[in-house]
């Protein structure tokens, strides 16, 4: 059985993640959201390795639009 990440989710969390931190140092936003993405892609990487690589892409738009 494979693991796909539904992307509509993926996008609303880190979306909503973002918001919330916007006033947070960037130096700590830095370091949780790797934490986070070296767990996604540890997680997801095997099966879904095309939908990794979307969402490493989207993670690299939120963070420009939403500058802190």
């Amino acid at each position: 059985m494979k693991i796909k990440s539904s992307s509509k989710k993926m996008r609303a969390k880190l979306k909503e993640w973002l918001k919330a931190n916007r006033t947070t140092d960037i130096h700590e936003v830095k370091r949780r959201l790797d934490r986070s993405l070296v767990g996604y892609y540890n997680y997801y990487v095997t099966d879904n390795i095309k939908q990794v690589n979307n969402f490493k892409d989207k993670v690299k738009v939120f963070l420009i639009k939403y500058q802190f």
